[in-house]
């Protein structure tokens, strides 16, 4: 039954791109466009949903929306160092919002809160202390978001650190934007 389970969470990780929630936290546009370049600036496949459409992003399309996002970020974003490194902090805790990992979170709790689940009470508290404490919820349709290419084994195991280009990781401060 776990099993059935478990795979049942893997699909549902992989089709949904909104997280269930009644009220997602808004960003400014500061904040989602620096979120945005690193996620294009990742050498991974990334998608889009649009309407319910699952789209990949061309090379060439790149490119384009990584110059689009940096006007965002020269006109919306703060030219005060303190005000600028917490929207930068703000960037970094969205990344890992809209990672495939919290995504995977989100998608096994919704799973186990599905009737019928035979998840014990403990487990159900166990993933919803994951979300509260490492995956805030927000939105994911309309952004780019990072393909999950079966990465994604462990979801208690939520990245604190987020990658700079080229896939490296980041130890606790988060990447500096254009």
């Amino acid at each position: 039954m776990r099993e059935i389970l478990a795979l049942i969470v893997l699909i549902v990780a992989a089709v949904t791109s909104v997280q269930v929630v009644a009220e997602p936290i808004k960003h400014p546009d500061c904040v989602d466009a620096l979120e945005q370049i690193v996620v294009l600036r990742m050498p991974v496949s990334v998608y889009i949903e649009e309407d319910r459409f699952h789209r990949d992003i061309a090379a060439s399309e790149r490119r384009l929306e990584i110059a689009r996002l940096a006007k965002i970020v020269r006109s919306d974003c703060s030219k005060d160092p303190k005000m600028r490194a917490q929207q930068e902090i703000d960037a970094h805790q969205l990344y890992i919002a809209r990672s495939p990992e919290c995504r995977f979170v989100w998608a096994r709790y919704t799973a186990m809160m599905t009737p019928g689940s035979a998840f014990k009470r403990e487990e159900i508290e166990h993933q919803k202390t994951i979300m509260d404490e490492k995956c805030p919820a927000t939105r994911l349709d309309h952004h780019w978001l990072i393909d999950n290419t079966g990465t994604v084994d462990d979801p208690d195991l939520v990245s604190p650190s987020h990658p700079a280009v080229g896939g490296t990781q980041l130890k606790s401060t988060p990447r500096t934007f254009p």
